[in-house]
């Protein structure tokens, strides 16, 4: 499972989505690293749901006799588990989220996604964006740089995902809570960046630029 060159065997998925999000006590607008968590913890579970759906759907496409047409028509189409719909287009990457029901927050948006699978149950997704969301959560977060993998079907034990956010000029990195191979790894003493780095840690903390350590590698 371990090739980060973002190319899947059905092509790199670029997209644009803009989503967002909230969570106060009094009115569920985002303004706190906990809020952030609680917001991603709600709404990863049914977007790995509709990304893997669409991995599923690309590489039919590839494979399938009738592929040159489905290219043609450059479209594929998700329905949000809680209602609503992913449209992609296979032309150019675009991709846009349509009253996209996730985790009680509803998800107008548009955003930079790369999904890849690997054969023959496991996928990772790479997203960034603006994110605008109602509902249970309501505000816009900046999503700097999102993460997640997972294995399906999808539990909260077989998927990790770290976002680095900006809420209100502020920056957060959220996390699950079952960080895949975080903390298991042998300390490492060689500096972040030298030239004996080579991507090895023990903790996301000895990433750069909020990357997350999974497997004892900063991808």
């Amino acid at each position: 499972m371990r090739n980060f060159s973002l190319v899947s065997f059905c092509g790199l998925l670029l997209i644009t989505v803009a989503c967002g999000s909230s969570t106060s006590e009094s009115n569920g607008e985002i303004n706190s690293q906990e809020d952030v968590q609680r917001l991603f913890e709600a709404v990863v579970p049914d977007l790995v749901e509709a990304f893997t759906e669409l991995a599923s759907q690309l590489s039919f496409a590839t494979a399938s006799s009738s592929s040159t047409e489905k290219q043609a028509n450059g479209t594929a189409s998700v329905q949000c588990p809680g209602g609503g719909v992913l449209n992609v287009d296979l032309v150019t990457g675009e991709a846009t989220l349509t009253d996209c029901s996730a985790g009680g927050v509803t998800i107008s948006a548009q955003l930079q996604l790369f999904v890849t699978p690997f054969p023959p149950s496991s996928y990772e997704a790479f997203f960034n964006g603006t994110l605008m969301v109602s509902g249970s959560f309501t505000g816009t977060v900046v999503v700097n740089q999102a993460f997640i993998q997972w294995t399906d079907p999808a539990t909260v034990e077989n998927t990790f995902w770290q976002v680095t956010v900006t809420v209100n000029d502020e920056t957060f990195t959220v996390l699950s809570t079952d960080s895949g191979g975080n903390g298991n790894c042998p300390p490492v003493d060689v500096p972040v960046g030298s030239v004996n780095f080579g991507g090895d840690c023990d903790d996301s903390a000895d990433c750069e630029g909020g990357l997350p350590c999974i497997d004892c590698i900063c991808i």
